[in-house]
């Protein structure tokens, strides 16, 4: 949702895939040895030296750490209404799977970021003062920040969460009681994975974006063709922290022994009907088409979903089952010797099985496909330079 003077944004050309070239991420930040989640071993042959790392994945057993990020400014009850409805699909999808799920808001204060004089976003009754802000994990209910397979009703808790009380407000409202309409999905993620309330040392990470406008309602791609849409993009510019590949590079930085898929429901770009559709809600409501989100799948790959949808269903089922077969990526936290490493099947899987394991360089991660039998043990082993 964004107030009547952001409604010149809709004359904005984007230019988003001509003008950007991939991001490639072949240097990930190394860790010392003993890093979290990944074993490592300096040893010398000679004169040559280098750090020996193995990791490990168990079939069956996974972890998997999913946080949905929930715009929850006015214009978006319908669409959090229809997430709540294909939960129950999408834990479905995800298998036997070791899963956590957490939620935020993309609700980012003054605190952490440049506002335009005049809209400061301080904590308030309409951000829960303050705890529906800044990549704080929701409150599921009864101090719950995080639900697992064991969690008792956990579809009506997550029903009952997604639907956020403050975006209901700021509708009835006419948009005048809001949480902020400054959205900021992907800064909120970056606030949480360095708050790391849930996050395990050797889980998969996927991020599942919500949102009926672009990062702040823009992508730093776009040129503006007037001078009041300049003026707009010099008021609310995209920060570091809203970029995608530096919440990319952080978290690889964060996390040596972890993976990270994105997946977005958004109006897609260049989705013109779906744009309207978001655009004729309200008065004060305006879509946009979600350009740094759908940079942020395309670059920690998932999948692209469509807000417009009438039924979740379908698309949260096909991001359950991306998240379930990442499940059995194991990371390479510095680019091996020669590209050479082994992965190594524990019990051997027989000469029938049709199973890969093929490097990813530009996402510097080992994708395991196939039928891999449960209980199998997954070990990737690789050296690097010291």
């Amino acid at each position: 949702m964004k107030a009547t003077w952001k409604i010149a944004i809709l004359g904005v050309v984007y230019g988003y895939f001509a003008a950007c070239s991939p991001v490639k991420f072949d240097k990930a930040p190394e860790p010392p040895c003993g890093a979290e989640g990944v074993a490592c071993v300096a040893k010398c042959e000679g004169e040559n030296c280098f750090k020996l790392y193995t990791s490990e994945k168990v079939v069956g057993k996974q972890p998997v750490d999913v946080l949905i990020v929930n715009d929850n400014s006015g214009s978006m009850s319908t669409e959090q209404k229809k997430m709540g409805n294909a939960f129950g699909t999408f834990l479905s999808s995800l298998g036997a799977v070791d899963y956590r799920i957490a939620m935020v808001t993309t609700d980012v204060s003054t605190a952490h970021s440049q506002t335009p004089l005049g809209v400061q976003n301080y904590p308030g009754p309409y951000n829960g003062n303050g705890a529906l802000q800044d990549g704080n994990l929701i409150d599921f209910g009864g101090g719950v920040k995080y639900l697992t397979d064991s969690t008792p009703n956990k579809e009506s808790l997550f029903t009952n969460t997604i639907s956020r009380a403050e975006t209901l407000h700021c509708e009835q409202s006419n948009y005048k009681e809001c949480p902020s309409n400054d959205e900021r999905g992907i800064f909120a993620a970056y606030l949480a994975i360095e708050r790391n309330e849930f996050l395990r040392p050797a889980s998969h990470l996927a991020i599942i974006f919500l949102a009926d406008e672009d990062e702040r309602g823009m992508s730093d791609t776009r040129s503006a063709q007037d001078q009041n849409d300049r003026a707009l993009i010099s008021m609310y510019p995209l920060e570091e922290k809203d970029k995608p590949e530096n919440l990319i590079s952080r978290f690889r930085k964060l996390y040596p022994g972890k993976t990270l898929s994105a997946h977005s429901i958004i109006v897609k770009p260049g989705d013109a009907a779906c744009k309207q559709t978001q655009s004729s809600q309200g008065t004060f409501v305006r879509g946009t088409e979600g350009y740094s989100y759908a940079r942020m799948t395309q670059m920690a790959g998932g999948k692209l979903g469509s807000i417009c949808e009438n039924f979740y269903d379908y698309q949260l089922e096909d991001i359950g089952k991306d998240i379930q077969s990442k499940s059995l990526t194991l990371p390479f936290v510095c680019r091996p010797l020669k590209d050479e490493y082994e992965v190594i099947y524990n019990p051997q899987l027989p000469a029938s099985a049709n199973v890969s394991a093929t490097p990813d360089w530009t996402r510097m991660e080992l994708q395991v496909t196939g039928n891999v039998p449960v209980m199998t043990r997954i070990t990737l082993n690789y050296k690097c330079a010291k």
